[in-house]
């Protein structure tokens, strides 16, 4: 496995942690600026959802499967759409960057996710 997709891999599982804490801060009721427990309650589980696909996409990538790559470049996709639907501060900026970087080495590692044989690294 080239050193590349161990990086986006890693990326990929520093994001799900992002989301989870995210989910976990409007399920505790965290943010103040929404009124509604219902509404936070909705968004925490939408976010840890999105952290667990993560995680779980993390790991199917392994497999070198063409579906699960597509999924997984769509799945980065609509997270870095949805960082951008916030007032964007410091932190907004850090999600932004790191998840584009995954997006950028996903495509980039694009031959090694759907199992071409010529990315000069050895099949593992």
């Amino acid at each position: 496995m080239p050193a590349t997709v161990k990086l986006t891999m890693a990326l990929f599982l520093l994001i799900a942690v992002v989301w989870a804490g995210v989910g976990i801060l409007y399920l505790a009721g965290g943010t103040g600026y929404i009124p509604s427990m219902q509404i936070k309650a909705a968004i925490g589980i939408v976010c840890l959802g999105c952290s667990l696909v993560t995680i779980l996409v993390t790991f199917l990538l392994r497999r070198r499967n063409r579906l699960v790559y597509y999924t997984a470049v769509g799945l980065i996709s609509m997270l870095l759409l949805g960082s951008f639907m916030d007032d964007l501060g410091w932190s907004d900026a850090v999600v932004i960057i790191v998840t584009m970087a995954a997006l950028g080495l996903l495509i980039k590692d694009h031959a090694w996710y759907l199992g071409g044989r010529n990315t000069g690294n050895p099949v593992s």
